[in-house]
């Protein structure tokens, strides 16, 4: 599995201290300054797998996913977030609802790790024949234009976005916190490219 490979991984780095590069498997020289990188997709699988899909998301629908999402950062994690929708007991399909959660949760998890912030927003709206999510916080923020190849939750998210035939913009800038907008379509197939 793909945790597992990311565990065997980082076995080596943990305890090498030597400061010239080591050869793992022969494939690429490796330095300490991976073992932080490696980490990190280790306890983003083990994230991951752990809510591959919540049973309160098949119960109650996204608006209770998204709820039970919330109530555990806001009782875990000390987040103060702010949750309006209008879809009321609207169920959505299956994958749409999916998305929407799996982008919510993506995006609270970049809140918590990244934005140097405890406040947050969640909306989620209907707007004719789309769903509008949107997620804001008030954190650190970053330089858009500086996306660098650490960042797989934003790309996570445009990926997403992308499968439902939906855009995704995200707005940022230092000291100004983040914006993320999703548009999908209500009726989305998924794209098989």
């Amino acid at each position: 599995t793909i945790t597992s490979a990311a565990k065997g991984a980082t076995v080596p780095l943990g305890g090498y201290r030597d400061p010239r590069p080591m050869v793992y498997s022969g494939l690429y020289p490796l330095d300490g300054s991976d073992y932080p990188l490696l980490r990190d997709a280790l306890d983003e699988s083990r994230r991951l797998i752990g809510g591959l899909q919540p049973t309160t998301l098949d119960e109650q629908g996204v608006i209770g996913a998204v709820e039970y999402l919330i109530a555990q950062h806001v009782g875990q994690n000390g987040l103060e977030i702010d949750f309006t929708h209008d879809l009321g007991e609207l169920r959505l399909p299956s994958i749409v609802e999916a998305t929407v959660f799996r982008i919510v949760q993506e995006a609270l998890h970049n809140v918590l790790r990244h934005a140097d912030t405890r406040r947050a927003a969640v909306t989620i709206l209907r707007r004719d024949a789309e769903i509008i999510l949107t997620i804001r916080d008030w954190g650190c923020g970053f330089s858009t234009e500086d996306r660098n190849h650490r960042r797989y939750g934003l790309r996570g998210m445009q990926e997403r976005s992308r499968l439902l035939n939906g855009t995704i913009r995200i707005e940022s800038a230092p000291g100004l916190g983040t914006l993320i907008e999703v548009s999908l379509p209500t009726d989305s197939t998924r794209r098989t490219r």
